[in-house]
């Protein structure tokens, strides 16, 4: 697991220097408040559609202290709390990827200023332009003199029972991955990361003819005369839901041609080592380094493809095994 985490904090640092940070930095821009330096702030602008409650409003001094918290996640470097208080569409236009590398590149450029982060708080708020359903919130920050955008007044709507902030035009979408993989016709290959729909799933090691393995492992053995194909993959959740049971999201084959080995063929185990799709997944965590295990026929072997399905969309992403 020491590796799988070094590894996606590789990732998360290559997607936030390879978006200038997330947002902002140009000529004439605050580096603690990107956009300053333009007529509009970082967090001003509200994303047309985020869902309101509709006739049930919610509390000003609930929405102040909601800010307030959002603020304090932030100097901590609680990214999955900061994350889990953006509107619904934020969260899931965004994805969990792409927010943690804006507030990476944010810090980074708060750090390269001589601020100390952690020395800041929250003196006061305002709540304005208050109907119950929208509110504007401005915070007085305290440890530095440097415009934060949260002292610009930011805009928060009150949906599922509590009040989520609803700008979030100036973080990027995590786009670098996008597209990798998501044609059958060029698949990634040994050693790719695709993002599949919320997910990173990276393939280490492919065996077309694994049967050592997979019983020092306690899998099940070739019943049908086949070989025993495995990929070793790793999967990070980066999706909106706090967590998420694998099986719900993802489906897993190996396809050749017409032929797809699905659950059927699966000659996985019931213990470590193997992927499990009963596994619930926190946003933000990897899973092990799993064997997906499948008996084919030897002849598949040459062109053979690892298809990762997600349910919930129905599009798929694809290896290259054979």
């Amino acid at each position: 697991m020491a590796g799988v985490s070094k590894w996606c904090s590789v990732v998360v640092v290559v997607l936030a220097l390879s978006a200038s940070a997330c947002g902002g930095g140009g000529d004439g821009e605050s580096p603690f408040a990107p956009g300053l330096g333009d007529s509009e702030s970082e967090g001003s602008s509200t994303d047309e559609g985020s869902a309101s409650s509709g006739s049930v409003t919610g509390d000003a001094s609930e929405l102040e202290a909601a800010a307030e918290a959002m603020f304090e996640a932030f100097v901590r470097g609680d990214d999955d709390a900061w994350f889990d208080s953006l509107s619904r569409e934020c969260r899931e236009g965004l994805g969990f990827t792409a927010v943690q590398s804006y507030l990476d590149g944010r810090r980074f450029r708060i750090s390269g200023a001589g601020i100390d982060l952690a020395g800041m708080g929250v003196s006061a708020s305002t709540v304005s332009s208050f109907d119950g359903s929208e509110g504007e919130v401005l915070l007085l920050l305290s440890g530095s003199d440097q415009p934060f955008l949260e002292e610009q007044g930011q805009t928060w709507v009150f949906e599922d029972g509590g009040w989520f902030l609803d700008g979030c035009s100036q973080i990027e979408p995590a786009d670098q991955l996008a597209g990798l993989g998501s044609e059958r016709s060029a698949p990634a290959e040994l050693g790719f990361v695709i993002d599949a729909d919320g997910f990173l799933v990276t393939l280490y090691d492919t065996n077309l003819d694994n049967a050592q393995i997979v019983a020092d492992l306690g899998g099940a053995q070739a019943v049908n005369g086949g070989s025993l194909a495995t990929a070793q993959v790793t999967v990070t959740h980066t999706g909106a839901e706090p967590s998420i049971v694998l099986g719900d999201a993802l489906r897993v084959t190996f396809v050749a041609g017409d032929t797809v080995y699905g659950e059927d063929a699966n000659c996985a185990g019931s213990g470590d080592g193997f992927f499990d799709p009963t596994v619930e997944i926190a946003r933000g965590d990897s899973s092990a380094f799993v064997y997906i295990c499948r008996e084919i026929d030897p002849d598949d072997g040459d062109g053979l493809l690892l298809r990762i399905e997600s349910l919930a969309s129905g599009d798929d992403w694809w290896f290259s095994l054979g």
